[in-house]
């Protein structure tokens, strides 16, 4: 059960940190 959170939680993680460098290198680029 732990485990099964703490996945869900790395892979929700991992979404929001590509998103937000996808974000910031188009602003960089603006």
């Amino acid at each position: 059960m732990l485990n099964n959170t703490v996945l869900r939680f790395q892979s929700l993680q991992s979404c929001v940190d590509a998103t937000f460098w996808a974000e910031l290198r188009q602003r960089k680029l603006e």
